[in-house]
């Protein structure tokens, strides 16, 4: 299946996912269109398909990405709202931790992004302030190359 390009978003990928198989469309927080609507408000921002998830890049780095709820790197975790699906942004290693850090946090971490620096969140938890810092920080943290961290030693 070849990309097809849309005035928003990428509307499928190579494996026939669709933006509305990522999109929250009720109850509380945003779908993940509206937060790419936002993050391509950014500059150097672009929407591709990368490691077969619908992806916003700034300069072709990874910035923030939809997983269907389906998505074997989810390990089970369902969202709340059953028609919704799951963010993932690039930060770096500071904003991470600090964001991991605070009580109540909406972000989560699974062993596939264990060392690397990225936050999930159930898209049915973000409003427009929130997505709207995220997207900052993502874009900041976007703008390097990615350091990984490395895994302890026993």
């Amino acid at each position: 299946m070849a990309l097809i390009f849309s005035s928003s978003h990428v509307e499928a990928n190579y494996f026939g996912a669709r933006m509305s198989d990522f999109s929250v469309g009720t109850g509380k927080g945003l779908t993940t269109d509206q937060v790419f609507d936002m993050a391509l408000e950014l500059p150097e921002t672009s929407d591709e398909v990368k490691w077969n998830d619908v992806t916003v890049c700034r300069n072709g780095r990874g910035m923030v990405w939809a997983l269907p709820s389906t998505s074997k790197k989810l390990e089970g975790r369902k969202p709340r709202n059953p028609d919704g699906g799951f963010l993932v942004f690039h930060v770096s290693w500071e904003d991470h931790d600090r964001l991991l850090e605070q009580p109540g946090s909406i972000f989560f971490k699974k062993p596939h992004y264990e060392n690397y620096p990225a936050l999930l969140v159930d898209s049915s938890d973000l409003d427009e302030e929130t997505a709207r810092e995220m997207l900052r920080v993502a874009w900041q943290g976007s703008a390097e190359k990615v350091r990984y961290r490395s895994k302890p030693k026993f």
